[in-house]
């Protein structure tokens, strides 16, 4: 499967290097499953990306992404997914890899709702920032585990409460 990750003008002005495709039609964002949103916060002066899930709203957070590693970005991302959700769930990483994929950058593609969503992680973050002393303590996998077990809201023409983890292991057991 591939994996598309719509980026915030934040990220592509700051990583020069990373290549960005051009936004598909509105059908293909539609349609396609497994697509993220990404954004960057500054945590002891490196950047940590958080990437939250499209559809079922599952957050990884990517410590110290560099220019000169983005290419290697896609194992950054799921060594952190992965452990993510080892730290919940029995979960077979080979499954986990064949549901990423190859992954692909893309403009922001405007879903105000994921948007929303990451900036009340960030918000989140923020908070934890002035409780750990340094980069090395700080929580990632924990804190981003945390985000991904509590029930969020999601309107899609309803309002339901979801628990993120829960969707993304049936969205992975689906797409398997």
């Amino acid at each position: 499967m591939k994996t598309i990750i719509y980026v915030s003008d934040k990220i592509r002005k700051s990583y020069k290097k990373l290549s960005v495709n051009e936004l598909p039609d509105k059908r293909e964002m539609q349609s396609h499953q497994n697509s993220w949103n990404a954004h960057y916060v500054v945590i002891f002066g490196k950047r940590c990306w958080v990437v939250t899930h499209s559809i079922t709203r599952y957050t990884v957070i990517v410590p110290d992404v560099k220019a000169d590693k983005l290419a290697n970005f896609r194992y950054f991302f799921l060594d952190n997914m992965i452990n993510q959700l080892i730290r919940k769930h029995l979960v077979d990483p080979n499954k986990i890899q064949g549901f990423i994929g190859d992954i692909e950058f893309f403009p922001t593609n405007g879903d105000r709702s994921c948007i929303a969503f990451i900036n009340k992680r960030i918000e989140d973050i923020e908070y934890w920032k002035y409780k750990v002393e340094n980069f090395e303590d700080f929580p990632f996998w924990t804190m981003a585990s945390n985000f991904n077990d509590l029930g969020s809201k999601r309107i899609d023409g309803k309002r339901t409460y979801i628990r993120p983890n829960q969707e993304m292991l049936t969205l992975i057991d689906e797409c398997a």
